[in-house]
């Protein structure tokens, strides 16, 4: 016959369940901290930091991190908290070869733009795999205010980059 646990016992297995919970990945490579940056569920992406920061590498099975889902949505709160937690994640691309920025253009906040470009300045300038860099995305979105705020966010000039379809142009016309 089994004994029963303690009250004591049965709250340790529970929170090693928990944990447990909290790093697990789903099928198409979906975490808790994946789907809370996606809908904007800031205090959960704290909280899920806190527990494991390392959970900011794991990506999906398209490649895209929680910082490439939170900042295509436009929640700032919570691209500044993964960029806080790891600022190399702003360089990582999916299999597109898209950076977190390349998303961010797709969407109409401007301070995720901005907070991108600020972590890491030289990712405005970053290809993916089609040659596209973010300032081009957003000029083909007809982003242009997206577009201007992140080139006022980089030190150079655009034409000092070497950059065909001049983007920032194109954005102007």
């Amino acid at each position: 016959m089994m004994g029963t646990m303690s009250g004591a016992d049965f709250d340790a297995e529970v929170t090693d369940i928990r944990s447990a919970m909290v790093n697990e990945i789903n099928g198409v490579g979906g975490t808790a901290l994946l789907a809370a940056a996606t809908r904007g569920h800031i205090e959960v992406v704290q909280l899920l930091l806190d527990k494991d920061c390392g959970m900011v590498e794991v990506a999906k099975t398209n490649g895209k991190n929680a910082l490439h889902l939170s900042a295509r949505q436009g929640h700032v709160d919570i691209v500044k908290a993964l960029l806080d937690k790891d600022p190399e994640l702003a360089r990582r691309t999916d299999k597109k070869g898209q950076t977190a920025l390349h998303m961010a253009v797709k969407g109409t906040n401007g301070d995720v733009v901005k907070a991108l470009v600020d972590a890491d300045p030289a990712i405005v300038m970053l290809p993916d795999k089609f040659g596209s860099t973010a300032l081009h995305v957003a000029t083909r979105k007809k982003r242009a205010e997206v577009a201007i705020a992140a080139r006022r966010r980089i030190a150079r000039p655009l034409h000092s980059f070497s950059c065909p379809g001049r983007p920032l142009e194109t954005a102007r016309s």
